[in-house]
């Protein structure tokens, strides 16, 4: 991804991704801090290049791969999914916007998983001309003919769901439509090749096996235990993750790979050659990055292992050095795994991470 940065005044710099404002770097005395849309969070470099390095970190790791995108606050509608990193309850959907035109700001009620189950809304004030982290939402145009029982259906006030798709009858091949909308039934009457925006239907896949919520953890484990006694170790075999039943994190540029069953796991570092020093003879890229993403495993439920010196514990280095940190989970499919079983894993995920 390619940021563009724009001078805004002395002393601050914004930058745009497609013509949409996505981060700012501001002098704050001898520093520079930094901001990115949907982070929630600032961070700090000494100078404007190192500031700039990490918002292109952040903005590649954020919305690389297009689970995310940039989108207009005015815009907003109910029903679509907001995100940051900061939000300890997850993505949060809107469900309800209203523009103020005097004070120049949207005003967005917005529910989290947990807020639901408490009976709450959240709230939230944008400026108008600012854009949020938004997750895509998909439509194709339909015509009103092709419309079916079931189908889910954007209008401007949010996503609603048809009911019935009735033909009146007439010589005009006119059609009555009624959808669900927040809970009350809504009838219109639409002429044929009139157009819909409906979102894809999307195909169920096999359940995934994740973290946070492990499908029948006793058949789940029962399951990796066949599959770890099938695995034979040879002589400087590299093992692979999978073949362990073991789960690979995406953390960008970090890679993590943890064993939900012995709850073990690690964390690997990109090579010491893309490092950058952000202070003569003091942090560098990685290691300011590296605070982050401990931060995120956390709300994933794992954790690092303590080192001796009180930081992180550092497992090893790679031949392309590499650094490798020592990770466990802390709600583990196995609550006491034995000596054995915990070795075994150790020692795999030492091969997998290259070690």
């Amino acid at each position: 991804m390619e940021l563009t940065w724009h001078k805004d005044a002395a002393g601050s710099y914004y930058a745009t991704h497609n013509g949409k404002r996505i981060a700012t770097a501001r002098k704050n005395g001898a520093a520079w801090d930094g901001t990115v849309t949907g982070l929630g969070y600032g961070f700090t470099g000494r100078r404007l290049a190192d500031v700039k390095e990490l918002a292109l970190q952040h903005v590649e790791r954020i919305y690389g791969e297009g689970e995310w995108t940039l989108f207009p606050a005015r815009d907003l509608k109910p029903g679509m999914v907001l995100g940051c990193d900061t939000w300890k309850d997850g993505d949060r959907e809107v469900t309800s916007v209203s523009v103020n035109t005097d004070a120049q700001s949207v005003d967005v009620e917005l529910s989290s998983e947990s807020s639901r189950e408490l009976g709450f809304t959240l709230d939230h004030t944008y400026a108008v001309g600012e854009y949020v982290r938004v997750r895509p939402q998909d439509v194709e145009i339909v015509r009103a003919e092709h419309l079916a029982e079931g189908d889910a259906l954007w209008f401007w006030e949010g996503k609603g769901i048809v009911t019935a798709v009735e033909p009146l009858g007439n010589n005009l091949g006119q059609l009555r439509v009624t959808t669900l909308f927040k809970g009350e039934y809504d009838t219109v009457t639409v002429y044929p090749g009139s157009t819909f925006q409906r979102v894809p239907k999307v195909e169920e896949s096999a359940p995934v096996r994740t973290l946070d919520d492990p499908a029948d953890a006793q058949a789940l484990a029962e399951a990796e235990a066949d599959e770890r006694d099938a695995v034979m170790a040879e002589a400087g075999e590299r093992f692979a993750p999978e073949a362990l039943g073991m789960q690979t994190i995406n953390l960008a540029p970090f890679v993590a790979i943890v064993d939900v069953i012995a709850g073990t796991g690690v964390l690997v570092s990109p090579p010491a050659s893309e490092d950058l020093s952000l202070s003569e003879g003091g942090a560098t890229l990685h290691d300011a990055l590296l605070a982050d993403t401990f931060r995120r495993l956390s709300s994933l439920g794992v954790e690092p292992l303590e080192g001796e010196d009180g930081g992180p514990s550092l497992e090893g280095v790679t031949d392309d050095g590499r650094k490798v940190f020592s990770l466990y989970v802390s709600d583990a499919i196995t609550t006491e795994p034995d000596f054995e079983e915990v070795a075994a894993s150790i020692e795999a995920l030492r091969q997998a991470a290259g070690l």
